[in-house]
């Protein structure tokens, strides 16, 4: 018996949004059309089974472009293509070695690899670090890894293939250094329990913020909560929890003494959940 939870990552923000989880590509191609229209881009686009989770928020500017269901072949032509029209990628998902990306009006450096193992994305990462690029994107799936990297400045800090209690930790201990979780992962194929394998990378400069994994149902509660409280959707996505026989959210209950696991923002005023992991 299985679960789908929902993980999600909040920030600080206003204005419009929309989002969906479970999304054909057909539902997903007419909702970006309407979306855009309205002034709304792109912000996070998710694959999983062959159905996509998404969000939109308004304040973008210029083109975008995105595509699902690529092969590697499929997302380098996509990509040269994209770059030719001054465009780059904003963010980029892979699931069973299918991709779906977003590309949007840029400039500068990019860099990416495709499903490849966490001892060269590592070597990677130290590469582009020191080159003046930071993670802008990152999917695991199958034990590997696709990420892009874009230009950007401070500290940055990653882990990957971690259990659920361990990201917990190092989330409070990076922010308490002052930096946020700006990306958040699951590995759930071939799942047999409850503790994942986590992906996480957090940057300076520390904002307010808050993530989550709950039940569907526990997300859009908090959703709606922290919508109110003028938090916005930075990303979106879902995963199966599986090995389970009774009710995800009662045994996330009895390990965090809360139906959501989430952070609480030191910095935010309104942060009266009652929770103190700080």
């Amino acid at each position: 018996m299985s679960h789908e939870a929902v993980i999600a990552i909040w920030k600080k923000g206003s204005g419009k949004e929309a989002w969906v989880l479970g999304e054909p590509i057909k539902s997903l191609e007419a909702l970006d059309k309407k979306h855009f229209a309205d002034g709304m881009m792109l912000e996070d686009l998710r694959l999983k089974n062959d159905k996509y989770e998404a969000v939109w928020r308004a304040g973008g500017s210029g083109g975008q472009h995105w595509q699902g269901g690529m092969s590697q072949d499929d997302f380098k032509s996509v990509d040269k293509a994209q770059l030719a029209e001054g465009r780059r990628i904003h963010c980029l998902s892979m699931d069973s070695d299918a991709y779906a990306a977003v590309w949007r009006d840029g400039t500068g450096e990019e860099e990416w690899v495709l499903n490849t193992s966490q001892n060269k994305f590592e070597a990677m990462d130290e590469k582009w670090f020191k080159h003046g690029l930071r993670i802008q994107s990152i999917s695991v799936d199958g034990g590997n890894i696709s990420c892009c990297w874009r230009p950007g400045s401070g500290t940055q800090r990653w882990i990957n293939n971690t259990s659920l209690g361990n990201l917990l930790g190092m989330d409070v201990a990076y922010r308490t250094e002052g930096l946020s979780m700006t990306l958040l992962a699951v590995d759930d194929s071939g799942l047999l329990n409850t503790g994942g394998n986590w992906t996480a990378v957090w940057k300076t400069p520390h904002t307010a913020g808050r993530w989550v994994s709950a039940l569907p149902s526990t997300y859009e509660v908090e959703q709606k909560t922290l919508t109110a409280k003028g938090y916005r959707l930075m990303q979106l996505g879902t995963w199966q929890a599986g090995g389970l026989d009774f009710n995800l959210g009662d045994f996330l209950k009895s390990l965090f003494d809360g139906t959501t696991i989430s952070t609480d923002d030191p910095d935010d005023p309104d942060d009266d959940d009652g929770d103190d992991d700080d």
